[in-house]
């Protein structure tokens, strides 16, 4: 009974992270591991997530870790997105400050159904265009008459 009241009170919010490609591919799991074991640990119900990949940064990104200032110009970037009650929000936030090779991480509150809009809906979308007439070389050329196309201006100006 307690579960179901937690979930008709939650929220769905999205966590987005990077972690610092010194991890390494293959340890990349584990740092996501202790991502959900966080998340899991404040009960939120998973909705669904992107396994990190190593992508580059539009700016440089810096965290201290052990001590010594790194800079980043790639790093590792997933994100998941979750439902929780609102309260759980700080303490998520407190603990994933803590780990160490997350160099910036951002919790937005989003909605349940996909909104992905990626380069493959895109392209779709990009199919679905009619291109334009193309004015070919041998059709001759309208003069158009500068003083009527004013007139038709002035004609639709409501006064």
């Amino acid at each position: 009974m307690e579960e179901n009241a937690t979930k008709e009170q939650g929220r769905v919010y999205e966590i987005g992270f990077h972690i610092a490609p010194i991890v390494g591919d293959e340890n990349v799991a584990h740092e996501v591991s202790g991502i959900k074991a966080l998340l899991e640990k404040a009960k939120v119900e998973v909705v669904s997530e992107d396994f990190p990949r190593l992508r580059a940064l539009s700016y440089p990104l810096s965290k201290k870790i052990k001590g010594a200032k790194k800079i980043f110009t790639e790093c590792y970037f997933g994100w998941v997105k979750f439902e929780v009650n609102p309260e759980a929000i700080r303490e998520i936030e407190k603990e994933v400050e803590k780990l160490e090779n997350v160099v910036r991480f951002l919790i937005i509150k989003t909605v349940k159904e996909n909104t992905l809009y990626g380069a493959k809906f895109a392209a779709k979308e990009r199919m679905s265009f009619k291109k334009p007439d193309v004015v070919k070389k041998d059709e001759p050329k309208v003069e158009v008459d500068v003083v009527e196309v004013d007139k038709a201006i002035d004609d639709l100006i409501v006064e």
